[in-house]
């Protein structure tokens, strides 16, 4: 099971599936595969269902990933907490692949085997929404395993002209590696926009995903943020690269 690492650019990805490959190719291409790749469906619960039947399908789930002989993806849980007054899902479903094979592998074994378990999972959740984005692991402490459940912040940014997803990733490092000098132990990931199951005309460039080992990090954050020095360093690094909504914040599960 891989880090959570946990929302670059689909044309960076190789996905070969239209002729046969060597085996040994196969391995050699998981080996290369710079990015993780992430399945986010957006769900309510269904009728009178409860996040205790949530936790139950989890554990289904996985058991079910186990007996078809599959490397599990990492599965988390995202409950809303700090969110817009409309948002409109009661959880977030996100499995992180270690690598857009194992996604696609991942993929077929549902389609052709997954016709009971998902059954189940509709009994529990109505998921109208179904994406899949590619994750890179920027900067911070290594994402602890064994968290279970933490703090999970995401921020939608555009970029400004002339920057791209590897200079965004610069920034968000930069900005990283500061807090890390005043003693943050918060994990990025930059995450682009979805290469499957996009909504039309996005109005935003990526999604900037960070994990807090606890809600006292989360707050240490936002104060090193805001003094003196640390607003004179962002200044300098976000404000010639890109623009940045108001964050959400969930309530995330690692399973």
């Amino acid at each position: 099971m891989n880090p959570f690492l946990v929302l670059i650019q689909r044309s960076l990805i190789v996905l070969i599936v239209a002729v046969p490959i060597l085996a040994t190719q196969s391995q050699e291409a998981r080996r290369r595969a710079p990015w993780s790749t992430a399945e986010v469906q957006g769900c309510t619960l269904n009728g009178s269902h409860s996040l205790d039947d949530l936790s139950t399908l989890v554990h289904d789930y996985m058991q079910w990933m186990d007996e078809q002989g599959m490397e599990n993806p990492t599965l988390l849980t995202l409950v809303p907490d700090f969110r817009p007054e409309h948002f409109p899902y009661d959880v977030l479903w996100v499995e992180v692949w270690t690598d857009a094979l194992h996604f696609g592998e991942g993929s077929q074994l549902r389609s052709q085997h997954g016709a009971d378990i998902q059954a189940r999972k509709n009994e529990i959740l109505i998921c109208p929404m179904h994406t899949a984005s590619t994750l890179m692991a920027v900067a911070g402490a290594t994402f602890d395993e064994g968290l279970g459940s933490f703090p999970l912040r995401v921020i939608d940014c555009t970029f400004k002209e002339g920057v791209n997803g590897f200079g965004a990733g610069g920034v968000i490092s930069s900005w990283s590696n500061h807090l890390s000098e005043n003693g943050s132990r918060s994990v990025h990931w930059l995450s682009l926009r979805p290469f499957a199951g996009e909504v039309a005309n996005p109005d935003y460039s990526f999604r900037w995903v960070t994990v807090y080992p606890s809600y006292d990090s989360l707050g240490e954050d936002i104060a090193i943020g805001l003094n003196r020095e640390s607003i004179g360093v962002r200044g300098e690094l976000f404000e010639p690269a890109m623009t940045c909504d108001s964050a959400q914040i969930f309530g995330a599960t690692h399973w």
